[in-house]
């Protein structure tokens, strides 16, 4: 009967392990099946519509988005998986122009959950991203950041640039392809 104590030991950190991974969680990965929606919000669908859509499973917020003196009001519309959490999935925003103004004109993915139709998502490096598809264009400014466009969509990926970092030489104002350091992450994926 010496093993009685190791047994209600064992059984008690198994039974914490189990409670603690039950807790954590769970990452989701949805696959996009083109470049033009996300979880049913689609572009060129009115604004009204996308809310009432996705705002039946997640938690939609309406933010202000920064514009220069002069210019119109630009909301930008975050998901999250519950207004407690704040944990962002995605957000889509109006165009500009009277063809699509009130209409969802751009999707922004914000999480890794969500896999491009090239197999691309949040957190992957440059170094992976060329493995798997080509950049067209790459830009930078200091209200956005450091911007790589897309071959083969409308759209591309935002970096997550430190600019305050000595990326071995790297010069980030003006910016190359064949120059782009291969360790830097993707922030956000817009299509």
């Amino acid at each position: 009967m010496q093993n009685k104590p190791f047994m209600k030991h064992t059984f008690f950190l198994f039974t914490v392990f189990f409670g603690l991974t039950q807790c954590t969680p769970k990452l989701t990965i949805l696959e996009l099946k083109d470049y033009k929606s996300i979880e049913g919000v689609k572009i060129g669908i009115p604004i009204n519509s996308a809310i009432e859509l996705i705002g039946k499973q997640y938690y939609v917020e309406k933010t202000a988005v920064p514009v220069y003196e002069g210019d119109d009001e630009e909301f930008e519309y975050i998901v999250y998986t519950n207004n407690n959490k704040r944990i962002a999935l995605f957000s889509f925003n109006e165009g500009y122009v009277s063809q699509t103004k009130g209409k969802v004109y751009r999707l922004v993915i914000k999480n890794p959950r969500y896999i491009t139709v090239e197999k691309i998502q949040i957190g992957m490096s440059i170094d992976e991203i060329k493995t798997l598809t080509r950049f067209k264009t790459v830009d930078f400014n200091y209200d956005d950041g450091l911007f790589i466009t897309s071959s083969t969509f409308d759209g591309g990926y935002l970096m997550d640039l430190d600019i305050q970092k000595d990326y071995n030489g790297f010069d980030y104002e003006n910016p190359k392809i064949e120059d782009l350091p291969g360790g830097l992450k993707v922030k956000e994926i817009m299509l």
